[in-house]
């Protein structure tokens, strides 16, 4: 994943700045998915390793008491969705790949050099994968034949090994790659530098998991301080801090990016995009709150809150995707057309037909408002939904990475036309450009300043 959630820097997120768009960006050499006789191979080798292991996993999980399955879940939950955005990255990166789109251009010279290419994404998937499946299942294992102690070294270990995978500097494993992600992860973990596309784009992806970013905290504070922390009433429990500050972490990340691209640009719509990550704090808090409080201040007092808090991120974020990230003229087109369900305007030309885009709009609407789910204090407690839901976000971002790509590369291909052609040879261009005479999506987000 382009070095990544969040909420979820776009047509408004856009970084701008020194770092943004090369003059000619040189698109890495790709190489398709697997075909030849050896990779295949390796394939279903990989495949049938990951696919035994869970299976082990769910059988194990049916047998052992809730107690154990408690620990599991406290030390596995959290890399399922960030195991899943690097498998919908693989398969955006594949979809580009075979329809020519040149997506490396929106990235700077020095990080479009070190971009991987879907065969390279595929076998990290893979081997990341595989080392989450097996150490999960071998700890189920040792936890059914009563090897506790045993047991607590395989968290421990799969963190350490999947840290050192990811960030360790040495040659080796594309040793490139995983440079330039430990840079761009440190440089949106500090963001003292003038903002890039792929510093934006790795934040934006981490807030869609910002849960996971939250769950990952506890499961580090169980690892060091053993799972009773976890489960008791200090910081890394349930009712602590540490889980609703770790979900903060990426939305906070973002808003900063934010004030140091207007401070950089004096682009007005950077305060507006700050604005947006800034209402997602009072959901997440009071969304805390909730396993600290009594019952009946939640439910009297706090809870209405919170839906208040959580529509109003939503909707900011629904309009913002729409109208900035995405270019789509809709809200802004109520005043132009007179009615409330305008026509929506689509930027031209087009990588994809109409009616993906108003599928787009649709399913971004819906999984914008899966928080809803939380109203029911059963559903709530259930450890397969809140997986469940949270892979719902993953695959929203996963949708929103198409149209923010091609915004990016029409804004560049009209720029700069001696790059080239960059979104591809598809034909559906016509398909979703606006009629002859169609209104231009015109409201107060939608000027020429740099969109991060």
């Amino acid at each position: 994943m382009p070095s990544s959630s969040s909420s979820s820097m776009a047509s408004s997120d856009h970084e701008e700045g020194p770092k943004r768009h090369a003059p000619a960006t040189r698109t890495p050499h790709r190489v398709g998915p697997p075909h030849a006789a050896r990779q295949r191979l390796e394939w279903a080798a990989w495949t049938a390793l990951n696919l035994g292991a869970t299976l082990v996993t769910a059988l194990l999980l049916r047998t052992l008491p809730g107690e154990d399955r408690t620990l599991f879940l406290l030390y596995y939950q959290p890399l399922i969705p960030a195991l899943a955005m690097l498998w919908f990255w693989t398969v955006a990166v594949w979809h580009w790949e075979r329809r020519g789109v040149r997506y490396a251009a929106c990235f700077s010279p020095e990080d479009a050099r070190h971009l991987p290419g879907s065969a390279v994404l595929f076998r990290a998937g893979t081997a990341l994968s595989a080392v989450t499946t097996l150490s999960g299942a071998v700890f189920l294992y040792q936890l059914a034949e009563g090897q506790r102690g045993a047991a607590a070294l395989q968290p421990p270990l799969m963190y350490s090994s999947l840290a050192v995978a990811l960030l360790w500097p040495g040659p080796g494993f594309h040793g490139d790659t995983r440079r330039f992600f430990a840079r761009t992860l440190t440089r949106v973990a500090l963001p003292v530098h003038a903002v890039s596309w792929a510093d934006f784009f790795l934040a934006d992806v981490a807030t869609s998991l910002s849960k996971s970013v939250g769950d990952g905290a506890r499961a580090l504070c169980a690892v060091a301080a053993g799972p009773g922390a976890a489960f008791g009433s200090g910081t890394c429990g349930e009712s602590g801090a540490l889980a609703p500050l770790g979900s903060a972490l990426p939305y906070a990340v973002r808003l900063v990016q934010c004030v140091r691209v207007f401070r950089d640009t004096g682009a007005r719509s950077q305060a507006f995009n700050a604005v947006k990550y800034a209402t997602a704090f009072p959901a997440i808090a009071l969304a805390g709150a909730a396993a600290s409080v009594g019952p009946e201040l939640w439910l009297t007092t706090l809870r209405p809150l919170w839906v208040g808090a959580a529509a109003l991120n939503a909707a900011y974020s629904y309009f913002w995707d729409l109208e900035r990230d995405w270019e789509i003229g809709f809200f802004s087109q109520m005043d132009v057309q007179k009615t409330a369900l305008p026509r929506p305007v689509l930027a031209s030309p087009a990588m994809y037909p109409r009616a993906v885009y108003l599928y787009l709009m649709a399913s971004n609407l819906v999984l914008r408002l899966t928080w809803i789910y939380k109203l029911s204090d059963g559903l709530r407690a259930n450890a397969l939904v809140v997986s469940f839901f949270a892979l719902l976000e993953v695959f929203r971002r996963f949708q929103w990475m198409f149209v923010r790509v091609e915004v990016e590369l029409r804004k560049l291909q009209n720029q700069k036309p001696e790059l080239g052609s960059l979104m591809g040879h598809d034909g559906s261009a016509a398909l979703s450009s606006p009629k002859p005479g169609a209104a231009t999506p015109t409201h107060p987000f939608h000027t020429h300043e740099p969109k991060l």
